[in-house]
């Protein structure tokens, strides 16, 4: 008997930024086990994110350093040789990679949907872009990112039975991307199925242009959509492709100079364009209601209904200025609803004719009221601020406006709300002063409902 039912095996390198949210995610599909080959110079950084899983009499993680930079195969090979018996299934998955599964979002729901008998189940690639970003920005990735290619990839990750090893498969006879799928032609008896469930022998022996039209027959990509695809975050802002060289050429990682000479060809809308065809906000809503039910979790239940939806918009803002804290107007925006309320300022605009501050929600909202909190040693600068929300009709909708001058005696800090007759559903929050000024506030709140 397997210790694991589903695992993941994963080659990390340069991602301790995202390495928790991806472990949080895949166990709540349910992975029950990862393995992490950190291939980082140190694994100080790595290994301290991931401490919480490690420890404990059932540690979700296990955590070996393998310095050799760039060998991923060996790192998968290392793998299969010391611990593919402690697991039924395992995929082989990097940490810019999330198994979306619709409607279920539960590994075992799609094995037992037909599949318990395949040997092998092969997911495809879908491509996500940057949707827009210039710079990565801070936080999540299922949050920031909602733009993706129109179609499915051809390709792959797989989800695989460890005893075809014993059985079907010899580990000395693999090919290098076995990690993206493994030839039936070459292991006689093996049994491999998409998703869908179709036998995928002819797919993953096929040509590229085969496969393309395999994938285009009778409405394939838009049914493999909706059952389960591999969401392929790659790319997650224009200077990410530099990263992708910088992070290391050697071994495995050989081909990431061609990211390289993208970024300087000068083509990045052409690249980018359709990564970022079609908004899918399918995982991000999936994460915003994991992360609501802490919001809910209260011995107080009137606060259940006072919820902080400001961290799942995106800020932007109409410029930067050598005082703002971020190097890009969606880095420094985003600091606006970090949830620091320390009284300083945390974005700042350039003095500009009418200087604006948004948050755009991919999918609408409910608000109820927004709390807006000064700088204290310059509040003047906020008078006559307009709140002013986009309503389901593409019509603008004001809020209130701000009275910012603190007379004598007031608490400098106490926070500003504007508080409309009913809530209001919009998509888009937006505060804009009326004139040539600076706009710096220290954070913006907005209290609502996410609408599922």
């Amino acid at each position: 008997m397997s210790k694991y039912n589903y695992s993941l095996v994963t080659c990390a390198r340069w991602e301790k930024d995202c390495i928790q949210e991806w472990l949080v995610y895949h166990r709540s599909i349910g992975f029950d086990h990862v393995y992490i080959y950190c291939n980082d110079d140190r694994p100080d950084d790595l290994y301290e994110k991931i401490l919480p899983f490690i420890i404990g009499t059932e540690p979700y993680v296990t955590f070996l350093h393998h310095p050799k930079k760039g060998d991923q195969n060996g790192m998968y090979m290392h793998f299969l040789a010391n611990f593919r018996q402690e697991t039924e299934r395992f995929m082989c998955l990097d940490v810019d990679e999330f198994v979306c599964i619709r409607h279920t979002n539960s590994i075992d729901a799609l094995v037992k949907d037909g599949l318990d008998d395949c040997d092998d189940i092969v997911f495809n690639w879908v491509w996500f872009g940057n949707s827009g970003f210039v710079e990565r920005p801070k936080g999540s990735v299922l949050l920031n990112y909602t733009n993706r290619a129109g179609s499915v990839f051809i390709l792959t990750k797989h989800l695989i039975k460890s005893s075809v090893f014993d059985e079907k498969i010899r580990p000395e006879n693999l090919e290098v991307i076995f990690h993206h799928r493994i030839s039936p032609k070459d292991h006689p008896g093996l049994t491999v199925r998409n998703v869908l469930g179709e036998d995928y022998t002819s797919f993953i022996d096929g040509s590229d242009d085969e496969k393309s039209q395999y994938l285009a027959h009778e409405n394939r990509m838009h049914r493999m959509l909706e059952k389960a695809c591999i969401f392929h975050y790659a790319f997650k802002s224009e200077k990410d492709l530099l990263a992708r060289a910088q992070r290391g050429t050697d071994g495995d990682f050989g081909g990431q100079t061609i990211w390289k000479d993208l970024y300087e060809s000068g083509n990045l809308q052409g690249f980018f364009a359709p990564l970022n065809a079609v908004k899918d906000t399918y995982l991000r809503s999936y994460w915003m209601r994991l992360l609501l039910k802490g919001k809910q979790s209260t011995t107080d239940s009137s606060q259940t209904r006072h919820i902080n939806i400001a961290r799942f918009g995106i800020a932007d803002q109409s410029s930067v200025s050598p005082w703002s804290v971020g190097k890009t107007t969606r880095d420094d925006a985003s600091n606006g609803v970090n949830g620091i309320l320390d009284g300083t300022y945390h974005f700042h605009t350039n003095i500009d004719p009418e200087p604006w501050w948004i948050l755009t929600f991919p999918d609408p909202v409910v608000i109820r009221s927004v709390v807006l909190h000064n700088r204290p040693d310059v509040p003047a600068r906020a008078e006559g601020l307009i709140v002013e929300v986009r309503l389901p009709s593409g019509e603008w909708g004001q809020l209130g406006t701000w009275n910012s001058i603190i007379s004598v005696g007031e608490d400098i800090l106490r926070p500003f709300a504007i508080t409309p007759e009913h809530p209001v559903v919009c998509d888009i929050l937006r505060l804009r002063l009326p004139r040539e000024e600076y706009l710096h506030l220290s954070q913006v709140e907005v209290i609502g409902d996410i609408i599922s």
